[in-house]
């Protein structure tokens, strides 16, 4: 509709000047002609050769067709069509030109509004009102731990900390379920991981995230991050619950 309502305007412009041009030729042409009569009958060398000549018996026996319309070829009228032309060629120009960026910042506005719309809603969003599962998708024992200590340092509330559903994962995801992206988004921003590791939970990992809003599946990408030997040691080992109810992954 943006995009008609200002063609329609840009149209409208254009026939206006184009109708002002055209009364400005009408008018012209009128005085000039109204010149020419008072010309012809004031001319005191009309002959009768030249009466005779546009006497009535000629004027019938003239052909209908010779009576063709001849366009004034006076500099004058020669110089208004051409800047008519010219008038009406450059605003359809700029009409086209001021359309087609109108179309083009639409466009940016739209993903600038989609975008900061998505940006308000991840800032809106409450950490203690997210419960978030970890889960290890590596051989590493303790990592999924160590993240989610980090989540829960940060506000979030950790649910399940268990294996995935599979053991070589490389790079860390975050996935959620229905209704969650923002809430995701917010978690994803909270551990550094890029957006286009952000998607919906699958089957397998759903039934391992108890139900929790989002679900971290940690990789190999976080190996750095995982406890050291001693602090291994002082955690408990697979199956045990930790002291917040959540299960110690591998």
């Amino acid at each position: 509709m943006d995009i008609v309502e200002t063609i329609g305007a840009y149209a409208g412009v254009i026939a206006f000047l184009g109708m002002a041009l055209l009364i400005l030729l009408y008018f012209s042409m009128g005085r000039d002609l109204r010149r020419l009569r008072e010309w012809a009958g004031r001319a005191p060398e009309r002959s009768a050769g030249v009466q005779d000549k546009f006497s009535e018996d000629a004027a019938k026996k003239a052909s209908p067709k010779s009576a063709k319309f001849r366009f004034p070829r006076q500099p004058k009228y020669i110089a208004l069509l051409v800047g008519g032309i010219v008038v009406l060629g450059a605003a359809a120009s700029f009409a086209a030109i001021q359309i087609s960026g109108d179309g083009t910042q639409t466009e940016s506005t739209k993903k600038e509004k989609k975008k900061k719309s998505s940006a308000a809603k991840v800032s809106s969003v409450q950490p203690s009102q997210v419960t978030v599962a970890v889960l290890n998708g590596t051989s590493t024992p303790g990592l999924a731990a160590t993240i989610g200590s980090s989540l829960k340092a940060a506000g979030f509330k950790v649910g399940n900390v268990t294996n995935a559903s599979e053991s070589s994962v490389v790079t860390t995801r975050v996935l959620y379920k229905k209704g969650n992206s923002a809430e995701a988004k917010a978690v994803a921003k909270q551990l550094k991981v890029p957006s286009r590791r952000i998607a919906k939970i699958d089957r397998a990992n759903a039934s391992l995230s108890g139900g929790a809003n989002v679900a971290v599946i940690v990789g190999t990408d976080r190996a750095d991050e995982a406890p050291t030997p001693e602090q291994s040691q002082s955690t408990p080992s697979t199956g045990q619950a930790t002291p917040d109810g959540t299960v110690q992954p591998q």
